[in-house]
């Protein structure tokens, strides 16, 4: 065990690796935080951000390769935020509601194609459960890379596989499937 609840861990739910750093990174839903410790166990885990800093319903997070900035998505208040990964500054929101996001649950980045792909999966509503893609700086609008008429079926996590551009999305009943970053020739997204 790295962490937990006498390191203040309430409800972690996501973790980001920055292998080059020997960090962890994590959100944790409850506590409203995004958080960073050692990847060894060591010391004590540090909060990044918090409900000071507008966290509200944190959940899936991605790191950039060299550790520059986090990302993570929220569902409580249905944003995609950015922050320094060393935790100074405030952070940002890149996409929210008005970008027509319902209920994000996950992300992933691909940091040379300067995109980001979410899982917006709203609860009870297979009709509107989705993958997106949008720009990593949040500029532009997210854009539909497949949805229910692609076989999205209840995806809550996803995946970039960078050497492959495909996308990797698991569902809660153990399936993972791959598609086309792109949107082009979509394979099926959920698997039974």
């Amino acid at each position: 065990v790295l962490f937990d609840a006498a390191d203040g861990l309430v409800n972690p739910t996501e973790t980001a690796l920055d292998l080059i750093n020997k960090r962890i990174y994590w959100s944790d839903q409850d506590a409203n935080q995004i958080v960073r410790g050692n990847l060894d166990g060591s010391g004590t885990p540090k909060v990044l951000f918090d409900a000071a800093d507008g966290v509200n319903g944190s959940y899936g997070v991605a790191l950039t390769i060299f550790g520059k900035f986090i990302y993570w998505v929220e569902f409580g208040s249905k944003q995609v935020k950015r922050g320094n990964a060393d935790g100074s500054g405030s952070p940002v929101v890149l996409f929210d509601g008005t970008d027509g996001l319902l209920e994000p649950y996950d992300i992933a980045i691909d940091q040379l194609g300067k995109t980001l792909y979410l899982v917006d999966s709203p609860s009870g509503d297979p009709a509107q459960q989705r993958i997106l893609k949008g720009n990593i700086d949040g500029s532009g609008a997210l854009t539909t890379l497949f949805d229910q008429a692609d076989g999205v079926d209840n995806c809550f996590s996803i995946a970039f596989d960078k050497v492959a551009n495909q996308i990797i999305g698991s569902t809660p009943d153990l399936s993972l499937a791959r598609a086309d970053s792109t949107g082009a020739a979509p394979t099926e997204v959920a698997l039974r």
